[in-house]
């Protein structure tokens, strides 16, 4: 009844109940609880969308959660709600999927070589760039990790 009243989808609700609900607990055990919960409801509602019960299974397993496992409340007064940082997984992953693969396009080299040798290398180059290249841009420190794979003897 609760998700209903909101009017948001049931995945940006429990991602906005991970991300605020932290404020208002006072012992790291019922965070802990609250938190397995949470994801608990959170596994059900991507791995069950396309069922229209289960979306409201996932959200009652997350709202009362919240309420139930919070033994000492703490009284804060208004505290305002934060938004989902990034309320699918999924999404993240795409993106940070494509990026890798624009990367490794860059440097044309098989997936394997990529993340063993080009990927460490690169973290290394930004590690260098922020301690004494502080003005480099990622473009530039791409253009100066650049190795031809064809020139490996």
């Amino acid at each position: 009844n609760l998700i209903e009243q909101c009017h948001i989808s049931a995945s940006t609700f429990i991602g906005f109940l991970f991300e605020n609900y932290i404020d208002f607990y006072s012992l790291i055990n019922d965070a802990a609880q609250v938190c397995d919960y949470l994801s608990l409801s959170e596994y059900i509602l991507n791995d069950w969308e396309t069922r229209l019960q289960l979306l409201t299974i996932s959200s009652s397993i997350a709202c009362r959660a919240v309420r139930l496992c919070n033994s000492m409340a703490i009284n804060r007064g208004f505290k305002p709600m934060r938004k989902p940082q990034e309320n699918d997984v999924k999404s993240r992953a795409q993106k940070n999927r494509t990026l890798l693969s624009v990367n490794k396009l860059y440097y044309g080299c098989s997936e394997e070589e990529y993340f063993t040798t080009m990927l460490p290398y690169q973290a290394c180059l930004l590690k260098m760039s922020h301690s004494s290249l502080i003005n480099a841009t990622n473009r530039s420190i791409l253009d100066i990790g650049y190795i031809d794979r064809y020139s490996k003897k």
